[in-house]
């Protein structure tokens, strides 16, 4: 009952934050909650010792690589010729 009740409030939350952000930007958004939630969690669990240092820092690893490293990739630029020098 209890899952049912929080999977219908982030359904409510979901389209409301989807009327004032871009549909762009939603998933972007979402991807960044999730990894927020995570980390706090994480920061929790470790301050009242139920996990361990190194699955905190396994944990922390990939959260934060799995959403800031592909926003960190630019993207390359094939104009088709060869650059000046």
């Amino acid at each position: 009952m209890l899952n049912m009740a929080m999977m219908v409030a982030l359904l409510i939350i979901g389209a409301t934050v989807l009327q004032y952000v871009s549909l762009l930007a939603f998933p972007l958004l979402t991807a960044f909650v999730i990894t927020a939630v995570v980390v706090v969690n994480a920061f929790y669990l470790r301050s009242i010792d139920k996990l361990h240092e190194e699955p905190f820092i396994e944990l922390m690893k990939l959260a934060l690589l799995k959403f800031f490293a592909p926003l960190s990739r630019r993207p390359a630029h094939h104009s088709g010729r060869k650059a000046n020098g």
